[in-house]
């Protein structure tokens, strides 16, 4: 990955009642760092996994870069939304490092499927960090990042959802179903920013997304077929999480509390229904 955007700055005209910024400066492409980083799927991992890719060097440049054009005040209300999602992402991290520490024996396909989830992960995280920066730049990229990055975890709410390979299977791919529903209902406001590219994006982010779900049911099948019937019980034990009272706590997983539950039983049942059409 090159170790920083052209030097040059890209003048931007302002539309009237937009937000931007009179001049838009290069910002460095972080390095490729990250739990999992270092992952090589086994050679002896028998499944073919689903990955989409998209030019992370290329699409950061061009999110960066972008003319905007959108009403500002819709603009600063959605700027929670924008830090919430960098950080969700950014939390794959803590998951990872958790299910690290933890002693379960992993099988060759789910560390061939961590590889792929963990880059992709990283990547989000990067664009939406990236895309943040892009529409709010009073705070800037590195700042959000330490913000981001200092966030501490904690994982005893929901250990018992991760005790082994099964459930973590399970809860990534729910928790990549809601998510790829969500990003894909967001479209339409990222067509209102402006540039073709954001909409792009975001659509590949949710194609990601997809691919992880795909990717985790796949594994579940090839290495626990024999309790695809305990899918129904454990999805519904995650939709009682998620729309506690215990709230959201840097794992990554179990972040929904704001989509009702009409919502994650829609995603829920779709899940059954996927699982059952393979049996």
């Amino acid at each position: 990955m090159p170790s920083q955007v052209p030097g040059d700055t890209l003048p931007v005209t302002a539309p009237t009642g937009s937000t931007t910024t009179p001049t838009i400066p290069a910002l460095p492409l972080p390095r490729e760092a990250y739990c999992g980083s270092d992952l090589t799927p086994p050679a002896e991992s028998t499944l073919t996994l689903r990955s989409g890719g998209w030019d992370v060097p290329a699409t950061l440049t061009r999110l960066h870069r972008a003319p905007l054009c959108i009403d500002a005040e819709e603009l600063a209300g959605r700027r929670q939304f924008f830090i919430d999602a960098a950080q969700t992402e950014f939390d794959a991290e803590f998951l990872c490092r958790y299910l690290e520490s933890t002693d379960v024996a992993w099988t060759p396909e789910f560390i061939a499927f961590e590889h792929a989830w963990r880059r992709d992960e990283y990547h989000h995280y990067l664009a939406f960090r990236r895309l943040f920066a892009r529409l709010y730049p009073d705070l800037g990229e590195q700042a959000l990042g330490r913000q981001i990055e200092g966030a501490q975890p904690d994982f005893a709410p929901i250990a018992g959802f991760l005790r082994d390979e099964f459930h973590v299977l399970t809860a990534i791919a729910f928790d990549e179903a809601c998510t790829a529903r969500s990003y894909a209902e967001e479209v339409p406001f990222y067509g209102r920013l402006g540039d073709p590219i954001f909409v792009e994006w975001i659509r590949a982010v949710a194609r990601d997304e997809v691919n992880h779900c795909r990717n985790a049911l796949a594994v579940l099948r090839a290495r626990h077929g024999h309790r695809l019937e305990e899918v129904p019980a454990l999805l519904q034990s995650f939709l009682v999480h998620d729309q506690s009272e215990s709230g959201y706590r840097n794992t990554f997983l179990f972040d929904h509390w704001a989509y009702g539950p009409a919502f994650l039983g829609r995603v829920a049942e779709r899940m059954i229904a996927q699982l059952g059409e393979s049996r």
